[in-house]
C-alpha cells in the first residue's frame, strides 16, 4: 500500500528566520507558541477521521523549518467527493477557513519575543556567572 498522506500547510509566525545565528533558539520558542495555539478552539479538528492538525517540519536547502499543517489522507478525502459530496465540500471549506488564519500577527510575534528575551537573558546571565567564576579562580592562582 502506498502513502496517501498529504500536507496542507497553513503557515507559521515567522519569528525564527533561517540563516540567522539565533535560528535554532527562536525556532524552539516559535514551535512552543504554535503548539499552544493548536490547543485553542480555532484549531479544533472537526474531521479527525480524515486528518490531523500538527506542526509539520518542512525541508529547505540544508535546513528545515516548522509550519502548522493539516495532514490528511488524500484517498479518503477524494473518496468523499464520490460518496458524500456535502461532507467533502465541508472539509475543504473548513481547510480554507483555517488557511485564512493570520499567524504573523503582532500579538504572536510579541509572545515569541517575550519568551525568547526571558530565556536568552537567563542563559546569558548563567554564562556570565560561569565566566566570572572561572576568572576569579584564575586570579586566585
Amino acid at each position: 500500500m502506498y502513502n496517501t498522506k498529504e500536507n496542507f500547510n497553513l503557515g507559521s509566525i515567522g519569528f525564527a528566520q533561517l540563516g540567522r545565528p539565533d535560528y535554532h533558539e527562536k525556532r524552539q520558542v516559535e514551535r512552543r507558541v504554535l503548539v499552544e495555539l493548536l490547543d485553542t478552539p480555532t484549531f479544533e479538528n472537526t474531521f479527525p477521521d480524515l486528518c490531523s492538525i500538527r506542526i509539520v517540519r518542512e525541508q529547505y536547502e540544508d535546513s528545515s523549518y516548522d509550519e502548522v499543517g493539516i495532514v490528511y489522507d488524500s484517498r479518503k478525502v477524494d473518496n468523499l467527493e464520490e460518496t458524500d459530496e456535502d461532507r467533502y465540500n465541508e472539509f475543504w471549506a473548513w481547510v480554507n477557513e483555517l488557511e485564512d488564519f493570520d499567524f504573523e500577527t503582532e500579538e504572536l510575534m510579541d509572545k515569541c519575543a517575550a519568551i525568547y528575551a526571558a530565556e536568552y537573558k537567563l542563559s546569558v546571565v548563567h554564562v556570565r556567572e560561569e565566566e566570572e567564576a572561572v576568572t576569579a579562580k584564575m586570579k586566585a592562582i
